[in-house]
């Protein structure tokens, strides 16, 4: 991965970014996965409801609805980011 810098001059330099620049936002994008997955995963009281009455149609629906809020915020690949 690389980065933008600004040099003692003024001018825009490009330079590869450290191991621990790229695990920090490696660790940011993650956290950032996780937020917005935490924001849109249908309530696990709605699938122990279900659990709870032998609704299996409504236990499977609560899954349907988990896999695709994973499916639509994937988390990041640690080799995309060099580690």
């Amino acid at each position: 991965m690389i980065k933008e810098i600004l040099t003692p001059s003024g001018l825009k330099k490009r330079v590869p970014m450290s191991l621990e620049e790229r695990q920090a936002e490696f660790d940011k994008a993650l956290q950032e996965c996780y937020a917005k997955r935490e924001a849109e995963y249908p309530k696990v009281a709605d699938y122990l409801d279900a659990q709870a009455k032998g609704d299996a149609d409504g236990m499977e629906a609560w899954n349907e609805q988990q896999l695709a809020v994973k499916s639509k915020y994937p988390k990041p690949n640690r080799a995309d980011f060099g580690l």
